[in-house]
């Protein structure tokens, strides 16, 4: 591959990203520490305004030794945010400016890595410190405490110290538990039952002995403090019921109380962590006393040699059950009349908030002499983030050191760490990279002296650009991880260059935007309507393109110039062509683009700018010089648009009802329901909100709805739906087409389906007929009782006409009945009275809206469907008048189908027995005739009735007065 193709490089060496992504900052190797580290410049004082840099308290911290001053700093933090980095980095440069000055403190470094109270123990054995023959007590004190921290029966010695501490302790007022603990405790801590429960993988016991071995190691949260959790005591009904067996009577009590009461096993939980550092402490053979003595007689010692004592302690929590004894060494002065035989002491030591506010002495507070703070606050939450990464051009500038660290060797670095390790002097893999003009160009840089910008100083951002370290930084999930340096570098850089980076040379970076990282939440087009372009152009490709422009570009696929440059969402081809994605079309603008994201430009240095999108989360982007753009013009937002939106990212579908109409009636104009046999009414009755419901959609739908499953495909319909509908931004033919086909995809798709459901009363329950037929039967049905078929009806025409004259003439089912009795058989009438007159009015008005072909808005009748009656009609005479046979399911809430298919059952019970009884009726009179005609052929018989018609005719007739005639 030629200079000139950048394209699909990998440029950094995977081995190296987790030599320099080490979540312990003070097991970083120190070239690799040094080589990543980004200065820190606006470092608060906590409950002040004011603040100072890292250089600043550095300065500070040597001001004070130089001067003899006592010093007793805290860094504090959320976990995660740099402490230990800061911390490092102080000892670093502080031990440096010793040498400078000649200065023989002793310096040591208390380092996260061995943060079990063991490996701390240890390492300050090891530290040389107390190499004196004067202080060979207090090492073997150590020692003696490190032997007991392996022993096995740990667990029960801290089990039993807890019950003296019960006892032994002094409590004060505010911290003693209520009676129905302080009774019972001691007994409850001596029965085996209990005990064992305590001591159980995971259990609080097991926890902590762990925490105490093994640090970090254990498993355990790199900041926990591990200690009791009520969830401890309350014990399953197993071992309640083995406790009431076994136990003794107070251990029954309190276990039964505390599975009963929240309250009492927070007090409980509290209490037994009050009391941890006593039990601890006697459990090792090493209480906080005894540490205070040991750094005492260390102070002494080192105060005789005319020496002072700087300690940088990464993270208090390393001596845990002897850390009180710890805070009040470092509080102890080397002044007045009771201290005077110490040495000065400078220490620096890490907390973390909820140890600052639940373990702190609260009467030593007021003798920190510094108290920082690496927190900033965001307006209106009580989640707190790093104060490191307050802007986009920090994140920018803390992921571009990393990045050239994972690009150059060990080797190089190390040489570089011997040589002078001045940062002018830093390897650089970009110098020599062939690529470094278009990578920069459309990727973007950081200057590592800003002050004194030099071309072999400028690291590049690639495979990221600013925009994409901050939007993926605004997306960390709050519910996860908070936004500090380490969620940044582990999160992010680390999952994305781990996971995704091998992707790059076979096309698949960067990866759909809902799979970036686990830790990271994807973003929301700022246009969601230009999903469908980014299908309808990307093809294949759509959803790489779409989480390049979420996360790399400014949200959109706006298409504009900016300097003779072209750029689809703020992005030049550049950055298409180095991920193998082709650079779409995008969205034309009119008129250039005002707040694109030019990666840099020129000789100028690259900085960033932050354009809020409209879902509340940041973009950026470097820009071709210093003077920063405006930022586009937010369009207008649609709350459907946001809903579907959500409903995408797996949230509820809110405002589904507006959708599900504007669905409706797409659906409703889509298909030729003629061609399948289906009725306008039918039409009515199912394509509308009560039947139709989306998957995911907030609240409940109607039992037996046409649910359409959540996907992509839904989506991209359901966003083109509300453009046609909504049409929030300016139209372009282009877009609308891209929106139509989208659409159009989806009801091709879906086209079966809805068709099944409409034909349907019963979600997959095939029926014998289409409704169309269903109601020509009912009615030919019903005509037929009425006595309205003569036999000139007897072929389909006939028949239809007579079926429809009978639905518009509307004539009352009652008198219908009463017609039928002057010529039927009173079975016939007792038929007819057994079917629903209400029903056979309404079925009449569905039949003929199941024929209708309205004219424009209009329901009335004026035109039918003849041909598909016919072709029903012809079905039917061709099976001799015979029905479908069994019964038509009639268990629905579609009335239409409901009202026919349950006259059509009716129907059923009384047309057959009907038309038996009139026939046996017709052949009795039939044969009663032939009696009275006897041997005489019918032709006599009519002649001779003729004829007395005739003479009947010219009688003169009178009535008499009983009214007869004669």
């Amino acid at each position: 591959m030629g200079a000139g193709q950048f394209q699909r490089q990998q440029c950094w060496r995977p081995e190296r990203i987790s030599q320099v992504i080490n979540k312990e900052a003070v097991s970083v190797d120190r070239a690799n520490f040094l080589a990543t580290h980004a200065p820190l410049n606006d470092i608060r004082y906590a409950g002040q305004t004011s603040s100072t840099s890292e250089d600043g308290f550095l300065n500070e911290l040597v001001s004070r030794s130089a001067s003899n001053l006592h010093t007793f700093a805290v860094v504090q933090g959320i976990p995660g945010t740099g402490k230990s980095h800061l911390i490092r980095w102080l000892k670093e440069r502080y031990s440096a400016s010793n040498a400078e000055r000649h200065s023989d403190d002793v310096v040591l470094l208390i380092e996260r890595a061995y943060s079990s109270l063991r490996g701390t123990l240890l390492q300050i054995i090891d530290s040389g410190v107390f190499d004196t023959e004067a202080l060979t007590e207090q090492v073997e004190k150590l020692r003696g405490a490190t032997e007991t921290l392996s022993e096995r029966a740990l667990s029960d010695e801290i089990l039993d110290h807890l019950k003296i501490a019960t006892y032994e302790m002094h409590i004060r007022e505010a911290d003693r538990p209520p009676t129905r603990i302080s009774q019972n405790l001691e007994e409850f801590l001596l029965d085996p039952v209990v005990r064992r429960q305590l001591k159980r993988p995971s259990g609080p016991i097991d926890r902590l002995v762990r925490f105490l071995r093994e640090g970090t190691a254990s498993g355990l949260s790199r900041d926990e403090m591990p200690g009791f959790e009520p969830d401890d005591v309350k014990f399953p009904v197993d071992v309640l019921n083995e406790i009431k067996k076994d136990g003794n009577s107070h251990a029954k009590l309190l276990a039964d109380a505390l599975h009963l009461q929240t309250p009492l096993r927070q007090q409980l939980a509290r209490f037994l962590n009050h009391l941890l550092n006593y039990a601890v402490g006697h459990a090792t053979r090493l209480t906080s006393d005894d540490l205070k003595q040991i750094f005492n007689d260390l102070r002494r010692q080192l105060r005789s040699q005319g020496r002072s004592l700087t300690l940088f302690i990464e993270d208090i929590t390393a001596f845990t059950g002897i850390d009180a004894g710890l805070i009040d060494v470092l509080a102890t002065q080397h002044t007045g009349e009771a201290n005077r035989e110490f040495c000065r002491l400078l220490s620096v030591v890490g907390v973390t908030d909820s140890y600052y506010h639940d373990r702190f002495p609260d009467n030593l507070k007021e003798r920190i002499t510094h108290r920082l703070t690496l927190n900033a606050q965001r307006t209106g939450q009580a989640q707190s983030r790093s104060d490191l990464l307050e802007t986009p051009e920090a994140a920018a500038d803390l992921v571009a050191r990393y990045l050239n660290a994972m690009r150059v060797s060990q080797d190089s670095l190390a040489s570089w760490l011997h040589s002078d390790a001045r940062l002018s002097t830093l390897p650089n893999a970009c110098v020599s990279c062939v690529y470094r003009a278009p990578c920069h160009a459309s990727f973007g840089y950081i200057d590592l002296v800003p002050d004194h910008p030099m071309e072999d100083l400028r690291v590049g951002l690639y495979p990221f650009n600013p925009s994409a370290v901050w939007q993926m930084y605004q997306q960390l999930d709050p519910t996860k991880v908070s936004q500090t340096p380490r969620s940044l570098l582990t999160s992010i850089v680390e999952q994305v260059l781990q996971i995704h980076g091998p992707r790059l040379a076979d096309g698949r970076f960067p990866p759909p935007a809902k799979e970036m990282g686990s830790d990271i939440r994807a973003p929301r087009l700022v246009k969601p309507t230009q999903e469908n372009i980014i299908s309808q152009q990307g093809g294949g490709n759509a959803e790489r393109i779409k989480s390049l422009v979420l996360f790399w570009g400014d949200g959109t696929v706006d298409a504009g110039t900016i300097s003779d440059r072209q750029e689809i969402g703020g992005l030049p081809e550049g950055v298409f062509t180095a991920f193998g994605l082709p650079m779409i079309h995008g969205e034309a603008m009119t008129g250039p683009i005002e707040g694109g994201f030019s990666m840099t430009g020129g000789d100028s240095t690259s900085v960033v700018t932050v354009s809020t999108t409209l879902d509340g989360a940041s973009k950026a982007g470097a820009t071709a010089t210093e003077n920063l753009r405006d930022e586009k013009p937010k369009p207008v937002r649609s709350k459907l648009l946001e809903a579907i939106q959500a409903w995408h990212s797996d949230e509820r579908l809110q405002l589904h009802e507006q959708i599900i109409d504007w669905l409706g009636d797409q659906i409703e104009a889509a298909y030729d329901w003629e061609a399948y046999g289906i009725s306008r009414s039918q039409v009515d009755e199912k394509i509308r909100r009560r039947w139709l419901a989306i998957d995911g959609q907030a609240g409940t739908c109607m039992p037996g709805a046409l649910v359409f499953p959540r996907s992509q495909q839904l989506y991209l319909a359901l966003l083109a739906l509300v453009y046609l509908r909504e049409d929030p931004w300016a139209p372009t033919p282009e877009l609308t087409a891209i929106h139509l086909t989208s659409l159009s995809a989806w009801l091709r798709a879906s086209q079966e389906r809805i068709i099944n459901f409409v034909t349907q009363p019963v979600a997959d329950e095939p029926v014998p007929a289409p409704l169309l037929e269903i109601l020509l039967l009912d009615g030919l049905a019903w005509t037929c009782l009425a006595g309205e078929l003569e036999p000139e009806h007897l072929s389909a025409g006939p028949l239809l006409r007579r079926v429809i004259a009978d639905c518009r003439e509307g004539i009352p089912w009652d008198k219908r009945i009463v017609e039928a009795g002057e010529s039927h058989s009173s079975v016939w009438g007792a038929l007819m009275r057994r079917l629903d007159t209400a029903r056979i009015t309404e079925a009449r008005g569905y039949l003929l809206q199941a024929l209708n072909r309205p004219q424009g808005g209009s329901n009335s009748v004026r035109w039918i469907d003849a041909a598909n009656a016919l072709s029903a009609m012809e079905r039917f005479l061709a099976k001799d008048w015979q029905w479908p046979t069994g019964k038509l399911p009639a268990r629905t809430d579609d009335k239409v189908w409901l009202c026919a298919a349950s006259l059509y059952n009716d129907l059923q019970d009384v047309f057959e027995p009907a038309l038996v009884d009139d026939q046996r009726r017709l052949k009795e009179k039939l044969s009663k005739m032939r009696t009275l005609i006897g041997k005489d052929s019918l032709e006599a018989v009519f002649k001779a009735i003729q004829q007395l018609l005739a003479n009947l005719g010219g009688t003169k007739w009178r009535t008499t007065s009983s009214g007869a005639r004669i």
